[in-house]
């Protein structure tokens, strides 16, 4: 099962935690992304403390605005990539990706 790392009190980074997360399949105009990378970086820790430019929704609050991987799974609708493409994505640019599915504009 993937991992996703979030918060759920303001803080430090030792309010960060790995939990299982359940997948589920894109939706139209999604892909599915099985990433190998994700950034942790100092937005991250501004978030985290509650000092950045829009709130964590807590208590569900997820980490990584950035990361890479390939794609295992096309939404209808999107015809610009193919299971196994390898892309970076950048959520916090447009959106957020939830479930590792994330809307094909979201991704390089």
């Amino acid at each position: 099962m993937p991992i996703t790392a979030q918060f759920d009190t303001l803080g430090g980074p030792e309010n960060v935690k790995l939990i299982d997360t359940e997948v589920t399949p894109p939706a139209a105009g999604e892909v599915q992304i099985r990433m190998r990378a994700a950034g942790l970086n100092r937005a991250e820790l501004l978030y985290i403390a509650g000092h950045y430019l829009v709130q964590p929704p807590i208590p569900e609050a997820p980490l990584g605005a950035e990361g890479a991987g390939e794609i295992v799974a096309i939404g209808e609708d999107v015809s610009d990539y193919s299971i196994g493409d390898r892309v970076c994505v950048l959520p916090m640019m447009k959106g957020r990706c939830a479930g590792r599915s994330c809307h094909s504009t979201l991704i390089f």
